[in-house]
């Protein structure tokens, strides 16, 4: 089992080592550290943690995989005035949405909402501003974020600290539950709504792939967000 209990709320934990104890998973209970469907698996100290990690990694790769199956792999494009509705089994996560979007374009502008997100997702987004496919990225937090307690020890500082060194990202947190990701790319825009946080979950998720013909849909949740109080 994970030890917590020498994590000191009065100085929140740097990104790195909230990284390094983690694999988090927010919708995954920090007593037992197991997804719903793995609990009776008991692994003690660092092999747990690696662990973890590992099955982030093969859960995001079957994930995606769903998606491209259902989406149809052969010569597949997401067209101009088109909804895409999905309803999934926990087998296809919130970010593999925008990993089909990044297959065909990169992404010029993207707002993101969550209410929370998992350390490992943190550090994609981090590798996809790195390499230029994300030009510029909001971020909006759920209010669990402020402070120096956060959801589990994360805070906004600490989001703010995995995007070090960038001029082309904010981090903010509101009293947010929205789940929306709009952006603007070089062939489309589009928006991704999904009842699933940006973490691997394994619940019935819905969500919808809106891919406009208009530029007033993403213009929307900007102007929106753009009159959020942070807090």
């Amino acid at each position: 089992m994970v030890d917590l209990s020498n994590i000191n709320v009065e100085r929140a934990p740097s990104f790195a080592e909230l990284e390094e104890r983690a694999s988090i998973m927010p919708h995954v209970d920090p007593e037992k550290q197991t997804a719903p469907e793995e609990e009776g698996e008991q692994l003690d100290g660092p092999a747990e943690s690696h662990a973890l990690k590992q099955r982030y990694r093969y859960r995001r790769a079957y994930s995606e995989c769903e998606l491209l199956d259902a989406l149809g792999t052969e010569g597949f494009h997401f067209e101009k005035g088109t909804s895409y509705n999905f309803m999934t089994r926990g087998d296809v996560d919130a970010l593999s949405y925008l990993k089909a979007v990044l297959r065909q374009q990169d992404i010029e502008r993207l707002l993101l909402s969550t209410w929370c997100v998992a350390p490992e997702d943190v550090k994609q987004f981090r590798l996809w501003l790195d390499q230029g496919r994300i030009g510029r990225m909001d971020v909006w937090l759920g209010e669990i974020y402020r402070g120096t307690g956060g959801r589990h020890g994360v805070t906004v500082a600490n989001m703010r600290e995995a995007f070090q060194g960038l001029d082309n990202v904010t981090v903010q947190a509101g009293r947010n539950h929205a789940k929306v990701m709009a952006g603007r790319g070089q062939r489309f825009d589009f928006v991704i709504l999904t009842s699933a946080n940006i973490n691997t979950n394994p619940r019935i998720e819905s969500a919808v792939v809106q891919i406009p013909d208009s530029p007033d849909v993403v213009d929307f949740y900007e102007n929106f967000f753009s009159t959020v109080k942070a807090i």
